[in-house]
């Protein structure tokens, strides 16, 4: 049997620097969220807010309660067993595939639509496999690699996420000085 040694200390190293990938993507969930609250109130705090029509009045904040839900939806836990969303972050990474280290790539290299877990850690080993020359064996290196997988999918889904609440975001704040201009 091998030494699983240096698998596990990559392992554990790589879980690290997934786990900070999943926590800079929720903080950049909840620093949008802040923005999006800021655009609530102040739009109640402008009087020229109570000067639009109603019809305005309720585009505009359902505008914003849709930018918020977004954001909510990505703070949710267990996105990653949302088949529809990992298949559209799958088509959207794919190119990604290939980096034994980098989220998204761990997340196209191992992830299909209808694997299970155990079927996605199995894919793993074989990618750790080419580069150790063995599959690595054990409980903890399993418990690893499945740890890595999961995190790895849901950075993957929030970062996604995220690309969609900040070209939402832009759009709606070009359109708001668009109106205020013209």
């Amino acid at each position: 049997m091998q030494d699983n040694s240096i698998v596990k200390e990559e392992l554990k190293n790589i879980y690290s620097d997934v786990s900070e990938w999943l926590k800079y993507a929720e903080v950049k969930h909840a620093g949008i969220l802040v923005f999006w609250t800021a655009l609530v109130v102040a739009a109640f705090s402008v009087d020229k807010f109570y000067n639009l029509t109603d019809e305005l009045q309720i585009y505009i904040l359902l505008a914003m309660v849709l930018g918020i839900l977004i954001n909510i939806f990505a703070l949710v836990p267990f996105t990653n067993r949302i088949k529809w969303l990992k298949k559209m972050c799958y088509n959207r990474y794919k190119e990604y595939a290939g980096n034994l280290v980098f989220y998204q790539s761990i997340f196209v290299s191992v992830s299909l639509p209808n694997l299970t877990l155990d079927e996605e850690a199995d894919r793993y080993k074989e990618i750790l496999k080419e580069e150790f020359g063995y599959v690595p064996q054990g409980k903890i290196i399993t418990d690893y690699i499945k740890q890595i997988i999961e995190v790895a999918t849901v950075a993957t889904i929030k970062t996604f996420l995220f690309s969609i609440s900040a070209w939402y975001l832009c759009l709606f704040i070009i359109i708001a000085f668009l109106y205020i201009l013209f």
